[in-house]
């Protein structure tokens, strides 16, 4: 689920926007909000606890418009059950729940 932090003055939509082409290379168009959840959790890279707060929307992708994504990144179509195996938050699967309903 491509996603990240609001830098500076960034709208939500700002942000994701941006985010997308970070990540996967594609615009997109937002279509709706799903709803916002939270975590907290232990953060092994940060070595603290962390409250993680998701805004989560369904978009819809446009054109490639960067061929250069980030390093850590790779762009994967998955079954929504199987990208809730991978996910390692669990607000992250409620909003795929959310969006696709039961699976």
């Amino acid at each position: 689920m491509p996603g990240g932090g609001i830098e500076g003055d960034e709208t939500h939509q700002e942000c994701i926007e941006r985010e997308f082409v970070e990540e996967t290379g594609y615009s997109i168009r937002i279509r709706e909000f799903i709803g916002k959840a939270s975590k907290y959790h232990y953060s092994d890279t940060m070595k603290c606890y962390m409250h993680g707060v998701g805004h989560f929307y369904t978009v819809t992708l446009k054109e490639k418009v960067k061929n250069e994504i980030e390093d850590d990144h790779q762009l994967l179509w998955l079954e929504p059950k199987r990208a809730i195996e991978c996910l390692f938050l669990e607000h992250q699967a409620w909003a795929i729940l959310r969006s696709v309903g039961n699976i």
